[in-house]
């Protein structure tokens, strides 16, 4: 058979066996940055209008104007509903409404003049032609539109007669992109040269520079409340002069960051209360990246400044107090169906990006324009929530002493030419699943071999469920034995592409749950063991290393699984209409050398963080939210595996160790054993007074159960 049965034989842990590396304890998960969040506030949820691609959006006269690709619609307040639209608007780029005229800069195609005193028939009342590619627009007064022409600076352009729009001046500012106006002075975010640029427009027919105020980052959409500017900017910081310095580079490497690459973002404010002596008073600074479009745009609405950063989505600041706004939340658009191929690298992912924005009584709107115009819930953010601290980590700031685990005289079962990975029964006798070593059967009072059946692939797990032997042989699939006496007969299989790599089969429910590959779950329709059925699969993300898969129902209905990147997936097995995957506890991420989760009492055990805790299907936990209960002085690391009504093991198959647990009060676990184990040992499995470990090369291993 290629094994050795060994006969009450008790050896003591050789030198060889001892893995001084048992601590640190701390897992991929333990680590302080692991519950970073930036500083960004919480996530909105953004609903699509509906209305299509929307390239700027402006709230005037108690209505919503959405400049779309090739046209301009007005549309109710509240409901969003069309009123009336503009078509044959081609290139446009910003829209700026006040009183009955609205303001289309079209780059290419010039600046459009619109009657919109009518909301169901917006008309066409002119075309002007600008000096240069007008990009960004302000209406200073009914009669007076401020355009900025990039290289070519501002241009001041006479409405007093719509229909006839008048040429008074131009004057060079640098890379204007946007202004705004505040009384007579207009304030430029100027890109290439990265400045504010102040200019006294009290004779529009020879405007003057008053002032400049120097930014960290290229200038776009201003802002202006009373004594201060707002700024929003962009792409690389000041440290970075010329945008084309790395443009040969294919990987974003950390010296690029050093050197301001895509760290020019943010919000910043100055004082313009002098405008002769504008001066810096405050820096946000948003994610860096560097994505088209460049377009970064700001909208002051009451309390609230929201910055538009194109593929980055929105942030939206509380600026109860003006000088130091408070980030409160943010919101991204849907990914690209299919990633573009940018000029340039970002290190953010490509996203749809925001190209304006405005508000109208609670409600956030964002134009998208690859996309759509989009609407945001802002009832919910409330002052307070906007002050709200850091969570608090569920990870220690000092960790405790290490314990060392003490040698076990451990009773060797059975000694194989494969390594043990795993170890069943189904009351009456022991299955050992031996890897190419194929299944063992074990008589556990006389310690006998019964039988060994060989298979395809490689015994990974083994499970005992409605009077079968489940058996799991990665490229072998999924095969289904009957017991004899002593003798094993094959009754069914089941292998669809992946390796089926571990199963868990429900006594009294007709789906049963399988890891197939490295991190998909499959639903079995295990009514007919012969011919068992996929009825349902669930790609997670990331890998299932180990065994991520609890061996009994959450609640009498829940199978739990995961991977490494997922967190808890909840799994509902309770009718063939079910086979559906519960939102996962994606907080719950979990490293599977050191941490892991078992089936208590019912319940989800889930070891993490040196602790543990219990959740359930109807709370997803997020990560910190969890209150872990511990054991003074000690770290819990390993895979638990409930054992009793009052004992749970923690088994850590990298390090050997294995940690017994009293847990009949369950907020106040001890620990009663800690034990060194020959080998790998996975999750143990009681028998009588023993707990039977699978031990990998080691083979199959007895301890008491204290």
């Amino acid at each position: 058979m290629g094994s050795k049965l060994i006969f009450n034989e008790q050896f003591d842990m050789s030198e060889s066996d001892q893995n001084p590396f048992n601590y640190p304890f701390r897992s991929m998960t333990d680590f302080s940055d692991e519950l970073y969040e930036p500083n960004t506030g919480v996530e909105l949820e953004v609903m699509p209008t509906g209305i299509g691609p929307t390239v700027d959006v402006v709230v005037a006269e108690g209505r919503v104007y959405a400049l779309l690709e090739a046209g301009l619609a007005v549309l109710e307040a509240e409901s969003l509903k069309e009123l009336g639209r503009l078509d044959g608007l081609l290139s446009a780029r910003q829209v700026a409404v006040l009183g009955s005229i609205a303001i289309v800069t079209a780059r290419e195609c010039g600046v459009y003049v619109i009657d919109v005193s009518d909301s169901g028939n917006p008309k066409l009342l002119s075309a002007y032609d600008p000096v240069e590619f007008a990009t960004g627009v302000h209406l200073a007064r009914p009669d007076l539109a401020i355009l900025t022409n990039r290289h070519y600076g501002l241009e001041f352009v006479d409405l007093a007669v719509p229909s006839s729009p008048r040429f008074m001046s131009t004057i060079l500012v640098g890379e204007a992109q946007s202004v705004f106006s505040l009384g007579a002075i207009a304030y430029a975010g100027v890109w290439y040269e990265k400045e504010l640029v102040l200019v006294d427009f009290s004779d529009p027919r020879s405007p003057k520079i008053v002032g400049r105020s120097a930014l960290d980052g290229f200038g776009d959409g201003v802002q202006v409340r009373q004594e201060l500017a707002f700024v929003a900017t962009g792409h690389h910081s000041a440290l970075q002069r010329d945008p084309r310095t790395f443009e040969q580079a294919r990987h974003i490497t950390l010296d690029m960051l050093e050197r301001g690459y895509g760290k020019g973002h943010g919000v910043e404010i100055h004082n313009v209360s002098d405008p002769k002596n504008p001066r810096l008073v405050n820096v946000v600074k948003s994610p860096p990246g560097f994505c088209s479009p460049d377009t970064w745009r700001l909208t002051l609405h009451g309390q609230w400044l929201v910055q538009t950063d194109s593929g980055s989505g929105a942030f939206v600041y509380d600026i109860t107090d003006p000088a130091r706004p408070v980030p409160t939340a943010f919101a991204v658009l849907p990914p690209f169906e299919n990633h573009r191929q940018p000029r340039t690298l970002s290190i953010q992912r490509d996203r749809h990006p925001v190209t304006g924005a405005a508000i109208v009584g609670n409600t956030l709107l964002l134009a998208g324009k690859t996309s759509d115009l989009y609407r945001c819930d802002l009832s919910r953010l409330e002052r307070e929530a906007a002050r709200q601290e850091q969570p608090v980590s569920p990870f220690l700031l000092e960790y405790p002493e290490p314990d060392t685990p003490q040698p076990s005289k451990a009773l060797n079962l059975l000694d194989t030419t494969g390594q043990v990975h795993w170890v069943a029964s189904d009351g009456e006798v022991l299955f050992a699943a031996a890897g190419e070593d194929g299944l063992y059967v074990l008589d556990p009072t006389s310690r006998s071999v019964l039988a060994h059946q060989q298979i395809d692939g490689s015994s990974q797990h083994v499970f005992c469920s409605r009077g079968l032997v489940y058996v799991s042989q990665v490229t072998g699939g999924l095969t289904i034995w009957k017991r004899g006496d002593t003798t094993l007969r094959q009754v069914g299989s089941w292998h669809d592409g992946p390796g089926v790599r571990q199963v868990m089969i429900p006594e009294s429910l007709p789906l049963g749950l399988a890891i197939v590959g490295a991190g998909e779950f499959a639903v079995l329709d295990i009514s007919d063991p012969a011919e068992p059925i996929c009825v349902a699969r669930h790609q997670l993300i990331g890998h299932a290393y180990a065994r991520l898969l609890a061996d009994r129902l959450v609640e009498d209905s829940y199978a739990l699984g995961a991977t490494q990147g997922s967190g808890l997936n909840w799994f509902d097995l309770s009718g063939l209409s079910g086979a559906r995957a519960l939102p996962p506890s994606s907080g719950a991420r979990l490293c599977p050398i050191t941490e892991g989760f078992t089936v208590h009492q019912g319940r989800a055990l889930v070891v993490q963080a040196g602790g543990y805790y219990f959740a359930s299907p109807d709370n997803p936990q997020l990560h910190g939210e969890a209150s872990h209960i511990r054991e003074p002085n000690c770290f819990f690391s390993g895979n638990p595996q409930s054992v009793g009504p009052d004992r749970i093991v923690l088994t850590n198959r990298a390090t050997g160790s294995a940690r017994v647990l009293d847990v009949s009060d369950e907020s106040a676990p001890k620990t009663i054993s800690y034990l060194q184990l020959p080998g790998n040992p996975d999750r143990p499995i009681r028998v009588g007074d023993h707990l039977v470990f699978p031990c990998g090369r080691s083979g199959l291993c007895a301890v008491a159960c204290p």
